[in-house]
């Protein structure tokens, strides 16, 4: 997705955990966005307490912060799950967490077992479009901030994707996104 000189960036770490991220925000930072968006939490409710989960994002935050002052950074809140037991109590506290927290956030609690395919754990189609427009959402309300101008384009091949397109059409940027 771009607009016309300006990127938008979309990065997909299927599977990593807050601690993988560290190693892949070095070069998302290098990049200086004005705007970038940590949509994680998931993995790690397998194997760690909410607060654990909160306090790595949050570092994770603070450290992106530290080396790029002007940009804005918001957490987006975990998905539900229906997978496991633990995990599934571990994201709604991880959830409930980030959501007491006076921070920029992005709230999924819109996304529920409806929107979550047969195993459980991944989002199905209306899920996918659920979480697009939470984050269309906040982007929109971030430009909308800045005042900023333009027009975003984007190419695909999935409906999923044409979807997002079709909602990111009607947005217009300045700086450009990554979000994670």
């Amino acid at each position: 997705m771009s607009r016309k000189g300006r990127p938008v960036k979309v990065h997909n770490f299927r599977g990593a955990s807050v601690d993988d991220l560290w190693f892949h925000v070095i070069p998302i930072i290098r990049k200086k966005p004005s705007y970038i968006i940590i949509h994680a939490g998931t993995v790690d409710a397998c194997y760690s307490k909410s607060r654990e989960i909160l306090d790595k994002l949050l570092s994770l935050k603070s450290f992106i912060t530290s080396k790029l002052p002007n940009c804005k950074v918001s957490l987006s809140t975990p998905t539900v799950r229906f997978d496991d037991g633990y995990p599934s109590l571990v994201v709604r506290q991880l959830t409930n967490h980030i959501l007491e927290l006076n921070i920029g956030i992005i709230d999924n609690r819109n996304i529920t077992g409806r929107n979550i395919g047969k195993k459980g754990l991944h989002l199905n189609q209306t899920g996918t479009n659920l979480l697009a427009k939470n984050i269309f959402t906040a982007i929109k309300r971030f430009w909308r901030e800045k005042g900023c101008p333009g027009i975003i384009h984007g190419s695909s091949d999935t409906t999923s994707d044409y979807k997002i397109e079709t909602e990111l059409a009607s947005i217009e940027p300045e700086h450009p996104f990554f979000i994670s």
